[in-house]
């Protein structure tokens, strides 16, 4: 077993968005979507998430 569990599918999908510069520097984040798919006192949570994401010196 090679170790490689990435799915077919998704090995193509990525390959087709590799001339994305986030795709090909290694920017390319999750975040849970339970905190941003609807309105609620989470979404603060997710700005704070999304802020740590893009700025790593905030602790």
């Amino acid at each position: 077993m090679s170790g490689n569990t990435e799915s077919p599918a998704k090995k193509i999908f990525w390959e087709k968005l590799g001339t994305i510069p986030a795709v090909k520097n290694g920017k390319i984040y999750s975040i849970d979507t339970d905190l941003i798919s609807r309105a609620s006192p989470r979404i603060v949570d997710a700005i704070e998430q999304m802020a740590r994401l893009f700025h790593p010196e905030i602790k």
